[in-house]
């Protein structure tokens, strides 16, 4: 039996032509038909094709009834059933399709005259649009094109060896009714041109090459390609190349490349990527690597840094370098003839080829596997959004601009449009180009609003970064016109699922872990995370995802207000710090604090979520664990307003409102603000013993007792501190008893008994090594070091220097201030009061980031040093020496202490 399917759909058995007049019959067996080389053809595929989408519910029934009536009229052997599907028997050259694909493959290593023979027979199996009666639905719709395409390509490889065996005005009438008729092909244009100019007719030739851009410009508003514009160059150069001579296999075509067509040059040189250039050119000069695909996000400059490798390494190829565009391509089934008249045949060369923009094209990919097969001399750059996975395949990804050839690419860009820009003094440039993740196409278009925004200005702007940055040079391709464009080029290239992700990981600040991103997107969050790093949108390190800033933007505007994802990001939040509040005073403290810093930005946006949304319950749940981590950070300031706004909510369950509140009334001590702790206290206090969580009724019992030392009443706090003692004690929590016996020290020593306080202290001490909190046992050190500093000096500073190489280690900023006090004062004692005044500045100044005061027992020790300070250097030398304490980086400061 013989089937043609390259027009009307056409069955002709023994017997005769069979008549199919049904129009699912003709979809099914059409749809049977293109598969014949794949095999079976899924129920599930069939059903798309036939009914689109919208099945009926019977559609499965429905497929075998036609099946079976499709049998009876092609005979019951000729539709097979498979374990996976059904497929049509064929016997060998049974098919048109077949034959057509078997001639144009044998025509591609043929000789020219025999290519061109077997060309015009595999053209001749087209009797008309194909499958024009055959209605194709769901992945079948694209079919009809897919072999008109291949009809066209084979077209134009005929046409193009005939040029080449010296053809010229034969060809012209059968061009002009080509060109006519696909308005949009450029081969065909150049190939009409070459024929009438070889016809001696210059000016109809050119005249052709304006029909050409007038169809590329009025309708599709593209320019011609170079190759194009290259050709009306040399028609009208009258270039002896472009008259022709027969060629043999594997030449290069001239009508689709002259003989050494120019690189495009860049405006501008190329800023801020000299290690990956050096990177790049080491791979290439490896003889293993043929294939270099660079990957990056939109914007980040791939075609650029591909562009100038291609002049820095084309002279070491017989043949120099090509440079091809795809930008404008979006059938993938289009790649193989667009590189083909971009280069030419490749078989036998040796070229550094740029491809650029791939993206969209992947599955073409293996397209390039046939170029570094038929020219084991040439080398392959491509970039791209997402690698090619395919073997040969080496990678480079292009990251963001450091901040010094970020800021000189502002400048250059700046000064182009406002040449009376000054340099900038202040910093706001750096800062523009950090919030543009030194994303180089950001940067150029936030450059270009210079003309009416001053740098302050655009700074201010960049929270809606995305509708700031739209202003583009004119002869940018459209994607790149605007950041907005840029990302949403790479967006529509993802599937629905991977859409869907995308948008719901934007409610992630900062980076996020794979378990976070399970938890808020479900557990196929592994692949489409993967996918998604794939095209550029996500960026990994150390285990954990982020998005550029820039690009999390589009992802927000894409997922809109989406309330339930937030809810989901809140809580998912929740699960992840659960065990924090007892990580933070374990030996594992500073993991854990390490951990939080990761997480920070993202608990900072749950809690302001669920806070605006009045979610008691889960605001509570995040507060309640995190106010030590905002002591030992120096975020006081936000973690007291985020604890007062969560406990004015209704709702959490009674111990996290008792466990917000402690920590709301230690935030508010920390600032200063007494009533408020006391309220906050009380307020826990009295949860705690309605509760009957004796351990955390001697928590606030021992801060009671500090707001006691801080009002000077000394009885009641010794009364308080050791009512909290005796709990702790009572409970084995060995910690506690480690800071309530600390805190009996620092009164002791208030009060002026300094041997007590030292023997508390010390076992203060002790009990703090066995625990093994490192914040803690810093705390204790220092204030053992504190009051032993005046009778024993050298253990005091022993001590110091220990608390203070720890405190620096973990980020303690609470303890580093204690510290750098305590220095201070050691250096007056011996004999350097400067030290001790720059140490006393920067230990201000650290407070003050912070957004905490000095407490009422530390002011009596603080006067005592200022003092000591100001009668050893004069008050003019004393503000000089603070001052420049106050501006000494933290690394520094700790330096200057350590080294005193």
């Amino acid at each position: 039996m013989d089937f043609a399917i390259l027009g009307p759909l056409r069955v002709v058995g023994p017997a005769g032509e069979i008549e199919l007049r049904a129009p699912k019959h003709r979809a099914l067996l059409a749809t049977l038909l293109l598969a014949y080389r794949d095999g079976a053809v899924s129920a599930a595929r069939l059903i798309d094709v036939l009914w689109d989408e919208d099945p009926p519910a019977t559609a499965s029934k429905a497929l075998q009834v036609h099946v079976s009536q499709l049998r009876r009229l092609l005979g019951p052997d000729a539709i097979e059933t498979r374990p996976s599907g059904y497929a049509v028997r064929l016997a060998p050259g049974g098919l048109d399709l077949e034959r057509f694909e078997t001639l144009a493959a044998q025509a591609r290593t043929a000789p020219p005259e025999a290519a061109v023979t077997l060309l015009r027979e595999a053209l001749a199996e087209f009797r008309g649009e194909p499958l024009a009666d055959a209605p194709l639905y769901g992945p079948a719709r694209g079919e009809q094109d897919r072999l008109e395409s291949a009809r066209l390509e084979a077209l134009e490889r005929r046409i193009e060896l005939e040029l080449d065996l010296g053809a010229g005005g034969a060809l012209v009438a059968e061009l002009e009714q080509l060109t006519a008729a696909h308005p949009y092909r450029e081969r065909l244009h150049a190939q009409l041109m070459l024929s009438l100019y070889r016809a001696d007719r210059q000016a109809d030739a050119l005249d052709a090459y304006r029909r050409a851009r007038h169809a590329l410009v009025e309708d599709l508003g593209l320019d011609p390609s170079p190759a194009l514009q290259r050709l009306e160059a040399q028609i009208l150069a009258h270039d002896p190349a472009l008259r022709g001579k027969p060629k043999g296999p594997g030449a290069l075509s001239s009508a689709e490349a002259p003989p050494t067509p120019p690189l495009p040059v860049p405006a501008t040189a190329l800023l801020g990527r000299e290690d990956d250039l050096l990177t790049a050119e080491g791979l290439l000069e490896d003889a293993d690597v043929r294939l270099l695909t660079l990957t990056g996000p939109g914007g980040i400059g791939k075609t650029r840094f591909a562009l100038e490798l291609a002049h820095r390494l084309g002279e070491r190829f017989a043949e120099g370098a090509r440079f091809v565009t795809l930008g404008a391509l979006e059938d993938p089934a289009l790649v193989a003839a667009q590189l083909e008249a971009a280069i030419g045949e490749t078989a036998g060369r040796e070229l550094l080829v740029v491809v650029d923009n791939f993206e969209q094209l992947l599955d073409a990919a293996s397209t390039l596997n046939g170029i570094l097969a038929a020219s084991p001399r040439s080398k392959l750059v491509v970039t791209s959004r997402a690698p090619l996975h395919l073997a040969a395949e080496h990678e480079l990804a292009l990251g963001p601009l450091a901040a010094e050839p970020a800021v000189a690419l502002f400048l250059r860009r700046a000064r182009a449009v406002n040449p009376r820009l000054r340099d900038d003094e202040t910093g706001v440039v750096e800062e523009i180009c950090r919030r543009l993740d030194g994303l180089p196409l950001a940067i150029e278009l936030a450059a270009a609003r210079i003309k009416v925004l001053s740098p302050k200005e655009i700074l201010d702007r960049l929270s809606r970064r995305l509708d700031l940055l739209s202003a583009g040079p004119r002869d940018a391709p459209q994607r790149q016109q605007t950041l907005r464009a840029a990302i949403g080029w790479s967006y529509d290239l993802l599937d629905a699922g991977s859409q869907r992700l995308f948008r719901e990981l934007g409610v992630f600040s900062g980076s996020f872990t794979l378990t976070a991103a399970e938890a808020v997107c479900g557990l196929e969050a592994l692949d489409g995370i993967a996918a998604l790093a794939d095209h550029s949108l996500l960026t990994a390190h150390d285990g954990r995802f982020a998005m550029l800033e820039t690009v999390r933007e589009y992802a927000l505007e894409q997922l809109g207000e989406a309330p339930d994802v937030r809810d989901r990001h809140a809580r998912a939040y929740v699960q992840l710090l659960a065990e924090a509040e007892d990580g933070l005073v374990s030996p594992q403290q500073r993991d854990w604090l390490e951990r939080l810093d990761a997480d920070h930005d993202n608990v900072r946006a749950a809690l302001r979520h669920t806070i605006a949304a009045g979610d008691g319950d889960t605001a509570l749940a995040l507060v309640g664990p995190l106010w030590r981590y905002w002591l030992l950070r120096g975020g006081v300031s936000e973690g007291r307003e985020l604890a007062r706004a969560a406990l004015a909510l209704p709702g959490g369950t009674a111990e996290a409102r008792l466990r917000t509140a402690n920590g709301a009334g230690i935030l508010a001590a920390e600032q200063g603000d007494f009533e408020a702790a006391r309220v906050h206290f009380e307020e826990g206090l009295a949860r705690a013993r309605e509760l009957g969580i004796r351990e955390r009724e001697a928590r606030i019992v021992s801060n009671l007792g500090v707001l006691a030392v801080y009002r000077s009443d000394f009885e009641i706090a010794i009364a308080l501190y050791d009512e909290a003692t005796v709990i702790a004690r009572e409970l084995g929590d060995e910690r506690a008893v480690s800071l309530y016996t600390q805190n009996l020290g620092i009164v002791h020593d208030e009060v002026g008994n300094p041997a007590a306080a030292i023997t508390l202290l010390e076992e203060s001490v002790a009990i703090a090594r066995r625990v093994g909190e490192p914040a803690h046992l810093t705390s204790t050190e220092e204030s053992l070091a504190r009051v032993l500093y005046d009778t024993d000096e050298e253990r005091a500073i022993e001590l110091l220097r220990l608390a203070l190489n720890r405190a620096h280690e973990i980020g303690d900023s609470y303890g580093i201030v204690g510290c750098l006090e305590t220095a201070a004062a050691a250096a007056t004692h011996r004999g350097d009061p400067g030290a001790g005044a720059r140490l006393w500045g920067a230990a201000d100044a650290l407070r003050e980031a912070r957004g905490t005061t000095r407490q009422p027992d530390e002011r009596r020790f603080g006067e005592r040093v200022e003092a000591e300070l100001r009668a050893a250097l004069g008050a003019p030398g004393y503000q000089e020496a603070v001052d420049a304490g106050a501006a000494l980086a933290l690394d520094d400061a700790v330096s200057l202490a350590l080294r005193v």
